[in-house]
């Protein structure tokens, strides 16, 4: 079974049951395309490019024209009854920021997405994996030697099937977070997360303070769920769109072949069933 992990430590419930059971075992989980909508096994067509953009928007589900017409009228796509069907209701993302229902004694607001994803194909999503390592039960920098001893995790160098030795692993490089979205600039003192996300702020207001410059200043933000756009950057705009998607796993793939040219960019997952 899947399980979560923070800071290699399990967080899901009965993560004891599942070790002594079944031992330190590996667990995957499908992504949902409905929350971000990234597929593993799409393929660009090799002739002429207007094709590529054709795919793309049937994967979308309509042309743009459609969805202009579907955003004004966004009640169509209910059942007569007045409350659409199940499937409807799960991914139907409503235009307005939020939602806000009274009663006599409370106010409550539900904030929503302002994008919807519309899946009509046979693409599948992502693939989340689970691989205990020792002493899954404790953070990192809190694993003891006596629980290392006694919770040795699953990894091994030749799997053999035991509680203890259920997979082998081996560390094949990494892209960081920051290079993949673009956020760094040095040559403007953007060096860390920090720097893009507070201190730029906080040199603005001192620069307009000063006069140097003219406001407003806005503080950087990656994403917000509320406008489906980053502030400062755009690499993550449109999550529930596929060719934004494509997009970025396509950069991810880039940076990966630039830092380890002898490795492969990806490969192939196994089954999630």
């Amino acid at each position: 079974p899947f399980v979560a992990f923070d800071s290699a430590k399990c967080t899901a419930p009965h993560c004891d049951s599942i070790w002594k059971k079944y031992g330190f075992v590996i667990g995957c989980q499908n992504l949902d395309r409905y929350v971000a909508n990234y597929v593993r096994d799409f393929k660009k067509p090799q002739e002429k490019p207007e094709q590529a953009e054709i795919l793309i928007r049937k994967l979308r589900g309509k042309d743009r024209k459609a969805e202009d017409e579907e955003n004004q009228e966004p009640h169509k796509k209910r059942s007569s009854d007045g409350h659409g069907s199940e499937h409807d209701q799960q991914r139907e993302h409503s235009r307005e920021v939020s939602t806000r229902t009274s009663t006599d004694t409370t106010t409550t607001t539900v904030f929503t997405t302002i994008t919807q994803t519309h899946i009509h194909d046979s693409f599948h999503s992502g693939i989340w994996y689970s691989l205990p390592g020792g002493c899954p039960n404790s953070t990192l920098g809190d694993k003891s030697d006596a629980c290392l001893a006694s919770m040795p995790g699953g990894h091994c160098n030749v799997v053999n099937g035991e509680k203890d030795c259920t997979y082998n692993a081996e560390y094949a490089g990494e892209i960081r977070l920051d290079d993949l979205s673009g956020i760094l600039d040095e040559k403007n003192g953007i060096r860390t997360y920090d720097d893009w996300w507070k201190n730029a702020y906080i040199w603005c207001m001192g620069a307009v303070a000063r006069g140097e410059r003219k406001g407003p200043c806005k503080h950087n933000v990656e994403y917000s769920v509320l406008t489906d756009e980053g502030v400062g950057t755009d690499f993550w705009n449109g999550k529930h769109d596929i060719e934004q998607g494509l997009r970025r796993m396509d950069r991810l793939r880039q940076l990966f072949r630039e830092k380890y040219p002898h490795l492969p960019d990806s490969l192939a997952e196994p089954a999630c069933l």
